[in-house]
């Protein structure tokens, strides 16, 4: 497996689970992020039958519109409301609108029930500072949502 070529960074890790803090970001630019799927996801899931799918941290979905137009049906959720719109009208623009739900949803306040038949969560910022998403429970959280036989992709 490679490395990834794509990561992200967060120049405040202590407020990086901030909704208010993430909508600024995403409200300051047009396009935050680079548009393309994290690069483990297709190195990984390409061959694997679409089925049902949940991306945590979606951001503005990158990673969700190229699993719905591969035929998954997925379920993203961000902290941005500006992310969420973004996600929303390309999946649109794509034709895919009936594969992909955006969701304005705090990981930490729970996941969708499931089960999955992919679970992903590409670098989504937590920590140990009070206010911060505990990755670790967030991970098991998401492994709790993968059915028997799926995919939890993650990277931190």
């Amino acid at each position: 497996m490679t490395q990834p070529r794509q990561q992200h960074s967060d120049p405040q890790p202590d407020a990086a689970h901030s909704a208010s803090r993430w909508e600024e970001r995403y409200a300051s630019v047009e396009q935050l992020w680079s548009g393309r799927p994290n690069d483990w996801l297709p190195e990984l899931a390409t061959d694997w039958s679409p089925g049902t799918a949940l991306e945590i941290g979606c951001g503005e979905g990158a990673d969700v519109l190229w699993l719905a137009e591969r035929g998954w049906r997925v379920i993203g959720l961000d902290l941005s409301a500006t992310a969420i719109g973004r996600l929303t009208r390309q999946a649109e623009r794509l034709g895919i609108s009936s594969r992909v739900t955006g969701r304005v949803h705090d990981a930490g306040d729970g996941l969708p029930a499931g089960p999955f038949d992919l679970v992903t969560s590409f670098y989504v910022h937590g920590g140990t500072e009070p206010g911060s998403l505990d990755l670790v429970a967030l991970l098991s959280d998401a492994a709790a949502r993968v059915a028997p036989g799926g995919h939890l992709l993650a990277a931190v």
